[in-house]
């Protein structure tokens, strides 16, 4: 005589199978964690775009101030003159002291907007022997909106406002050399 399995036997057969067979569990998960996977992947390659494009932003900084502060941009009783400004930011956009026309800006999306004028600042310094001089500072600084290339919130979400732009304000200070 036959034995007539119910649903509810036919269920528990096919639990007790899975429970005891294995086949394809890697596969679900690493279907899991893949997700998790990639978000920490992109997160640091973002991370690392990032800090590619404030060190890149640095040294250009770096390179305007050393210009401002050498002999060959000497600084007048009202400051630099429009042409030694021009220069150094033509130098920190692109690399070169002539136009930037036709050129490929050091980091995409930058231009001169994004560079502050130049300032020039004077310390007093009190020497050990008592006697005090004064001491002459180029300051360049760039403020720079870094957008983030993997990560658009706004767009994944459908949220208008969220969005993961940051301000990169690198400076650099020298002393000017003529002093």
């Amino acid at each position: 005589m036959r034995r007539r399995t119910t649903a509810w036997g036919k269920l528990k057969r096919r639990l007790r199978l899975l429970a005891v067979c294995e086949d394809g569990t890697q596969l679900i998960e690493f279907a899991i964690a893949l997700p998790f996977l990639l978000l920490m992947f992109a997160g640091s390659v973002e991370l690392g775009r990032m800090f590619y494009t404030y060190t890149t932003l640095a040294k250009s900084t770096m390179v305007g101030a050393r210009y401002l502060s050498s002999p060959t941009s000497p600084v007048g009783v009202s400051g630099y003159s429009a042409a030694d400004k021009n220069i150094a930011k033509n130098l920190m956009i692109c690399g070169v002291a002539n136009s930037c026309s036709g050129l490929t800006p050091i980091v995409s999306g930058f231009d001169a907007s994004k560079i502050d004028d130049p300032s020039l600042s004077t310390v007093a310094v009190v020497k050990p022997d008592g006697t005090t001089i004064n001491v002459r500072y180029v300051t360049a600084k760039i403020t720079y909106d870094y957008t983030p290339l993997v990560f658009d919130l706004g767009a994944m979400t459908g949220v208008q406002n969220l969005s993961l732009n940051y301000t990169l304000t690198p400076q650099t200070r020298m002393r000017y050399m003529l002093d």
